[in-house]
């Protein structure tokens, strides 16, 4: 189990790299945050206004 504070650096770290892959398929969207549970990691992507859902 990671501390907080890498936890917190690791989740940083892996909302760049999902922006990162949307940048680069012209997707224009952001990670605003995500929730940890015990399975999974969901992290909270809005993609800007007339994107449509099928791009992402």
């Amino acid at each position: 189990m990671l501390a907080p504070a890498e936890m917190e650096q690791y989740l940083e770290s892996q909302a760049n790299q999902i922006e990162w892959v949307l940048h680069s398929h012209r997707v224009p969207a952001r990670v605003l945050g995500g929730t940890v549970t015990p399975r999974w990691i969901h992290y909270q992507i809005l993609p800007e206004l007339a994107t449509k859902v099928s791009r992402i």
